[in-house]
């Protein structure tokens, strides 16, 4: 009988040690993740800046922006759409752009 119970005690003993394992692991993966997370986030979103169909599109963009600049009729429009540019490009390189009409409708929006 007394080996039956060390065995009963031993075995909950380990049980319970896994659960706290178990716990204890999880909680580090999401200590881990919080800290790692933010930066791993922010070199993916870096990467995904250098893509050619990223600044394809944001080209593209800038683009639709100066047509839309160009047809407006009021200064109201002029300045609600070089507002949103200021928005959209914010965080853009710009001065990597190879068209010159393009930075030019940059800078006036910007001024």
């Amino acid at each position: 009988m007394n080996l039956v119970l060390k065995w009963a005690i031993s075995s909950i003993a380990a049980v319970g040690a896994l659960l706290v394992l178990c716990f204890g692991l999880t909680w580090m993966g999401i200590e881990w993740r919080g800290f790692f997370g933010p930066k791993r986030a922010a070199v993916e979103r870096e990467i995904f800046e250098e893509t050619p169909s990223y600044r394809h599109g944001k080209i593209q963009d800038l683009t639709r922006y100066r047509f839309q600049y160009m047809k407006a009729t009021s200064d109201e429009a002029r300045s609600a759409i070089a507002s949103t540019v200021r928005l959209q490009f914010a965080q853009f390189d710009v001065r990597s752009l190879d068209q010159a009409e393009l930075r030019e409708f940059w800078n006036t929006c910007n001024n």
